[in-house]
């Protein structure tokens, strides 16, 4: 017998420490490889699903989640038999940045869960009360929408970019409410002047509004068909909902997943300021006709945490499916359409391979 063989025989056995092993490292690089290969954090019959049990919260006792991997988590229904619950149940996305490198809140066994269930107290809300004129203002702002410049430069941009394509349905993301007063602390931080930097608010999110009324009275106009027009916003107030519902636009997605099942191919997104990872959850699911969002390409703040809506690979591979169009805001008119010019247009590729024209992705 060797005496290397010898001394480590007679050599204690020394324990395995499991330093800085956490179920964090092993679920992230997990999740990371889950990626890699092409797995879908995001698929439309979960978004479905999620949408339809929330919408029972009262009467169930447990929410059903499937994780990225398929396996299944049961989460406890605070609500459940509540006559009157102040707190309200909402989709809470855990994106692509949550699950591989900014931890989670919550347990391990939520780690691998791109999408969790969430709860709002609305007491507050709900005594806010409504803007003073809020229907009046309404008009006046699409009124002046419809005879501006920049309304006829991007009814013309919308019109080239839709040439060939068909569209059956419109679906806008986290557009916001038109109805309710901003909360107090809101009105206290802006000062004496709330009241005009809240109409300010409410101008951004009418002009977007009208835009998406613009896109769809161009495809009725030019192709003779129907166009359905869907809107979610879990914020939305019952006021804002039926004001919505007169102007052609279904509501859509209460609990902010139900409208994300509805993209497809012949899709238009717009989204603008939405703290919903919409663009991650777009390039999981379909490859819309043209999508309308903020143009920053941003991922992480300074304090290197996600942004609400962050690209991630996937998005940045989805891009290369699409051209990039500014928003064509009329320099004079940029006041009144409130940061619309940060908004982009994306407009998917074609390419024609032996006669027939076939989509990028």
């Amino acid at each position: 017998m060797s005496e290397d063989i010898h001394e480590n025989m007679e050599q204690p056995t020394t324990p395995l420490l499991e330093h800085d092993c956490s179920a964090w490292k092993t679920s992230s690089q997990y999740m990371e490889d889950l990626y890699c290969l092409g797995v879908k954090l995001w698929r439309k019959s979960d978004l479905i699903d999620i949408e339809r049990q929330l919408s029972q919260f009262r009467t169930i006792e447990k929410f059903t989640i499937r994780c990225v991997d398929r396996s299944i988590i049961y989460i406890k229904n605070p609500m459940y038999k509540v006559q009157r619950p102040i707190w309200l149940p909402t989709v809470k996305f855990q994106e692509y940045w949550r699950l591989v490198n900014a931890k989670p809140d919550g347990p391990p066994e939520t780690y691998r869960c791109s999408y969790l269930v969430d709860w709002e107290n609305r007491s507050a809300r709900d005594s806010r009360g409504l803007m003073e004129n809020s229907r009046s203002f309404l008009v006046k702002k699409m009124h002046e929408w419809c005879i501006s410049t920049t309304h006829n430069s991007f009814q013309l941009l919308i019109r080239k970019l839709l040439h060939g394509h068909k569209v059956t349905k419109i679906i806008c993301f986290g557009l916001g409410d038109i109805s309710l007063r901003a909360p107090e602390w809101w009105r206290e931080q802006r000062g004496p002047n709330w009241q005009q930097v809240e109409a300010t608010v409410m101008e951004s999110r009418i002009a977007q509004y009208s835009a998406v009324l613009t896109i769809a009275t161009e495809i009725i106009s030019s192709t003779g068909d129907g166009v359905r027009i869907l809107t979610q916003d879990p914020d939305y107030a019952e006021e804002t909902k039926e004001t919505l519902r007169e102007l052609g636009f279904e509501v859509v997605g209460q609990f902010g997943a139900g409208g994300f099942a509805e993209v497809d191919d012949e899709t238009i997104v717009f989204t603008a300021f939405a703290s919903a990872p919409i663009r991650q959850i777009i390039a999981d699911i379909a490859r819309p006709t043209l999508i309308i969002a903020v143009g920053d390409d941003k991922t992480f703040n300074v304090k290197n945490q996600p942004y609400g809506d962050p690209e991630s690979p996937r998005t940045k591979q989805m891009w290369q499916d699409y051209e990039s169009w500014d928003f064509p805001v009329e320099p004079a008119e940029a006041q009144s359409m409130v940061e619309m010019d940060r908004l982009k247009i994306y407009s998917r590729k074609t390419t024609r391979i032996v006669g027939t024209d076939v989509l990028f992705g």
